[in-house]
C-alpha cells in the first residue's frame, strides 16, 4: 500500500471510531446543570475536554441515559476508560462535519455526528 492510501484507510477508521465514541458521548451532561443544547454541542464539549486533556471533563461531557459517566462511574474505572479514548481522539482541531437530521428507528435515540479531527 502507498503512503497516501495507508493514510487514507487510516483516517476512515479514526473517523468510525470518533463517531462511534461521540454517539455515546452525545448521552451525558454536565452534573447538576442542563443537557446540551444538541448532539453537536455535547461532542464539541466532549473534544474539547480532549484537547484540554482533562479527564474530569471528558467524564462530565461522556455518559448515558443515566447521565454523565463522572455521576454513575466508578472513578478509577471511567479514567482508565478515558484515557485510552483521549489517546485515540487527541487532536490539534476538530471540524464537525453533520449530524442525522433524524433519529433512526430502533436506534435507542442516537444520533451519529460525524467529526473530522486533524493531528
Amino acid at each position: 500500500m502507498t503512503p497516501v492510501a495507508t493514510q487514507g484507510s487510516r483516517l476512515r477508521t479514526a473517523l468510525r471510531t470518533v463517531a462511534t465514541v461521540l454517539v455515546a458521548a452525545c448521552g451525558g451532561h454536565a452534573a447538576g446543570g442542563p443537557a446540551p443544547v444538541s448532539p453537536e454541542a455535547a461532542v464539541r464539549s466532549f473534544l474539547n475536554a480532549v484537547k484540554a486533556n482533562s479527564l474530569p471533563g471528558m467524564g462530565e461531557a461522556w455518559g448515558s441515559s443515566r447521565g454523565p459517566a463522572a455521576s454513575y462511574m466508578e472513578r478509577t474505572e471511567m479514567d482508565q476508560r478515558l484515557t485510552v479514548i483521549r489517546a485515540f481522539l487527541e487532536h490539534e482541531r476538530f471540524e464537525i462535519l453533520g449530524t442525522q437530521a433524524a433519529v433512526p428507528p430502533g436506534s435507542d435515540r442516537k444520533r451519529i455526528v460525524k467529526v473530522r479531527l486533524t493531528r
